[in-house]
Order: structure tokens, then C-alpha cells, then sequence
């Protein structure tokens, strides 16, 4: 019974837009009523391409795009599909921005660290990994 009810809130929540579901929400949780960029980190406050603000992307986040393609490789281990599939990622963090602020991000954000320093090398070290130890 507890579950039919939590899905038809689950429900009821879809249909409204996220400010009024955080509004309902804040009465579980009072952070949810806070201010959406408040106390957080969007990639997007200074776009300037210098080894600064580069350096300072290197976060928890690189971290888990190249947890996430290197496990992805050993589950889909082709890599066409793979490429694919994390460039048609960074298209939907692009269409998901506006919703989640952590998801906004500077040109070269997409391109050099999400693609070229963690999604690609990591695709490519565990597709090396699956053909050093015969996996594949």
C-alpha cells in the first residue's frame, strides 16, 4: 500500500515543474527550498580558457566520467557505440542544464575535459585492458 502511495506522489510530482516539486518537497527536506545555485559549484562562472580555470574542473566529477566510461567499456566494449554514446551524453547534459545548474558548463568543459581527457582515454584504457587480458 505504502508503495502505490509513493508512486502516485512520484507521479503526481512529474507533473509540475521542479519549482513547485522542490516547494513540496521542502516540507521533507528544508534545503530543497533553498536556492537553486546557492552553495553550489556551476562550471560555467568563468568560460575564460586559461590553466586556471582548467585546473579547477578537475573535480569529483572527472573522477566519475572516467569511473563511468571505463566500467561502460567492459559492458559494451565496442567502440564506435561508445563514442557515440558519450558525445550524444554531453548533448544531454546540454538539454538538462536548465534544470540542473551543476550540468552547466563552458564550451571547452564539453570538449577538452569531459571528451578528450576522461571520456576517451578511459573508453580506450578498458577497451586495451578487455584485449591485454583476452576479455573480449
Amino acid at each position: 500500500m505504502l508503495t502505490l502511495i509513493y508512486f502516485c506522489f512520484i507521479l503526481m510530482l512529474l507533473n509540475h515543474r521542479p519549482k513547485y516539486g522542490r516547494w513540496i518537497l521542502g516540507y521533507f527536506d528544508n534545503t530543497l527550498n533553498q536556492d537553486l545555485t546557492k552553495g553550489h559549484h556551476t562550471y560555467d562562472d568563468n568560460c575564460e580558457l586559461t590553466f586556471a580555470n582548467v585546473w579547477d574542473n578537475f573535480d569529483h566529477y572527472y573522477l566519475v566520467h572516467w569511473g563511468n566510461w571505463f566500467l561502460s567499456s567492459f559492458v559494451i566494449r565496442d567502440f564506435p557505440i561508445l563514442h557515440f554514446w558519450h558525445v550524444l551524453n554531453e548533448f544531454q547534459e546540454l538539454s538538462w542544464e536548465h534544470i540542473l545548474p551543476h550540468f552547466r558548463e563552458c564550451w571547452w568543459d564539453h570538449i577538452l575535459m569531459d571528451i578528450c581527457l576522461s571520456n576517451i582515454p578511459a573508453i580506450t584504457l578498458g577497451l586495451w585492458i578487455q584485449r591485454k587480458y583476452g576479455l573480449v
